[in-house]
């Protein structure tokens, strides 16, 4: 968490948006403090919480099946934030996995399956059709770039990444010692 909060204060970071937040985290930190990131909520989402740690006040408003509307409120002006964690897109029923490699990745390629993701993706833009504030999507959406339904987002919302961003932005698969990070997801 040190080194975690040591980068945010040298990016200057005004709003949080995590996944996979252990329950507790952020607790009393008080480099957090510091920095000015003193409002938060969360949420349970399966085995880790969800939260945004603010500089703005920040309310829970709406909890959806994998994602969460907070509504920020930066000087008077209010701003839709929905911090999401969809479903992986891997068949997790044991009546249909495929008898295991061995290997986390290739089981991946050979159990995938994106419908469940994909329909949490579709049910999320048409509540966000009727959003009256403008609106912030956030949060680990396990997909990349090139997944057929990031054409769906692209039509009602810009790519954070490639507007203020460069290079390719890999960031999975993690934790693997022999492979770099090979795509950027979102």
């Amino acid at each position: 968490f040190d080194a975690f909060e040591t980068w945010i204060g040298e990016i200057r970071a005004d709003l949080l948006v995590l996944q996979e937040v252990p329950p507790d985290y952020p607790g009393d930190r008080e480099a957090l403090a510091d920095l000015g990131l003193v409002h938060s909520v969360r949420h349970p989402n399966g085995l880790f919480d969800m939260a945004v740690i603010s500089r703005y006040p920040v309310e829970l408003t709406d909890i959806g099946n994998y994602h969460y509307r907070a509504v920020l409120d930066l000087s008077g002006q209010q701003i839709a934030l929905y911090n999401v964690h969809l479903p992986r897109p891997i068949l997790d029923y044991d009546d249909w996995r495929l008898p295991s490699t061995g290997n986390q990745y290739l089981n991946n390629v050979f159990n995938y399956d994106e419908t469940e993701r994909n329909r949490e993706i579709r049910a999320l833009l048409e509540i966000v059709r009727q959003e009256d504030l403008p609106y912030i999507i956030a949060g680990d959406l396990n997909m990349s770039q090139h997944s057929i339904v990031y054409s769906d987002l692209a039509v009602f919302m810009d790519d954070a990444f490639r507007e203020a961003s460069t290079g390719l932005g890999a960031t999975w698969p993690v934790f693997v010692d022999f492979l770099p990070p090979l795509l950027r997801t979102h």
